[in-house]
C-alpha cells in the first residue's frame, strides 16, 4: 500500500502492481499505473513483456518473500537496479522476516554480495521508525497525498472477556495475508 502510494506521490515513478484479481481496483486507486494479477499470469514473464524497449526496471520490491523471482531479476532490473525485500526467502506467514533471515537463508547473503559488487543491488530490510519520516508521512496523510487505509479495528484484545477471540481475530489476519489495508489493534 505504502510503497504503491509513496513511489507515486513523491517520485512520480511508472508503477507495477502485482496482487490477485480481487485487489486489482484497490491497486489501481492507490495509484498502480498497470496490475498484474499472479493468480492468473506468469509474472516474470508479464514484467518481462511490459518493458519499454526492452529496458530495464529500477527498482522490485518484495513483499510476499519467495525465490521465483531470482531467475529472472538480472533480466527485470538493470545493473543499478535494486531488488528489496521485506522478507527474504522465506514463505511462512509465521516465521520472522527482514534482515534475521540472512541467517537461515544464505543465499541471500551471496546475492547481497553479487549485487554490491556487479548488480543489480540486493537487500532484505526492516522498516524502521524513524520521527522524520513518520512526520512526512503524516503530512502527506493530512493533505491527502496519501491514502490511509483500515480494513479492520481489533478490540477487546486487554480485556478478560475477549483476549481470546481478539487474539484469533488477529492471527488470522496475519497467518492468511489477506489483508487491504492495515488491521488496528485498539488496546483502550
Amino acid at each position: 500500500m505504502w510503497c504503491v502510494q509513496l513511489a507515486k506521490k513523491l517520485y512520480s515513478c511508472h508503477v507495477i502492481g502485482i496482487c490477485s484479481g480481487p485487489n486489482a481496483d484497490f491497486v489501481s486507486k492507490l495509484g498502480a499505473d498497470e496490475v498484474i494479477d499472479y493468480r492468473t499470469q506468469d509474472v516474470p514473464n508479464s514484467l518481462l513483456s511490459k518493458r519499454p524497449a526492452g529496458t530495464k526496471y529500477d527498482l522490485y520490491i518484495d513483499c510476499v518473500g519467495g525465490t521465483e523471482m531470482f531467475e529472472h531479476w538480472k533480466q527485470l532490473l538493470h545493473p543499478s537496479g535494486a531488488y528489496i525485500t521485506i522478507v527474504g526467502d522465506k514463505t511462512s506467514r509465521t516465521a520472522m522476516g527482514g534482515p534475521l533471515t540472512y541467517f537461515t537463508y544464505p543465499s541471500q547473503v551471496i546475492r547481497h554480495i553479487q549485487g554490491y559488487l556487479f548488480g543489480p543491488r540486493y537487500a532484505n530490510v526492516i522498516l524502521y521508525q524513524k520521527s522524520e519520516l513518520l512526520e512526512q508521512v503524516r503530512e502527506l496523510a493530512e493533505k491527502s497525498d496519501v491514502q490511509v487505509v483500515v480494513q479492520d479495528v481489533v478490540k477487546g484484545i486487554l480485556t478478560e472477556e475477549n483476549h481470546v477471540e481478539a487474539w484469533e481475530k488477529t492471527k488470522s489476519y496475519m497467518v492468511e495475508g489477506r489483508v487491504k489495508g492495515k488491521i488496528v489493534i485498539d488496546i483502550a
